[in-house]
């Protein structure tokens, strides 16, 4: 499965290991991985008009995070992705 948020299209879901982020936009943008406490677990630059492999830490606990995607005109969008 694969979900999208405003033109970052997030693949697998379930994920384990790692996420494929293809961004289909022609911005760079930034990722932030969000547990349900808040927190910042992982961060990465996302390249424009491409895909990108991010490598998820080890010592990330399996359950609901948040992918936040802050733009440069400096807004949010967000979708969850189930880690196992």
């Amino acid at each position: 499965h694969q979900i999208s948020a405003s033109g970052i299209f997030a693949y697998p879901n379930p994920a384990s290991g790692m996420i494929y982020l293809h961004n289909a936009t022609s911005f760079l943008c930034q990722v932030g991985l969000i547990n349900v406490h808040g927190q910042v677990i992982q961060q990465q630059r996302i390249v424009a008009d491409e895909t990108n492999l991010v490598s998820l830490n080890e010592n990330i606990v399996p359950g609901i995070y948040l992918l936040r995607f802050l733009w440069p005109d400096q807004t949010f969008t967000s979708q969850s992705i189930l880690i196992q």
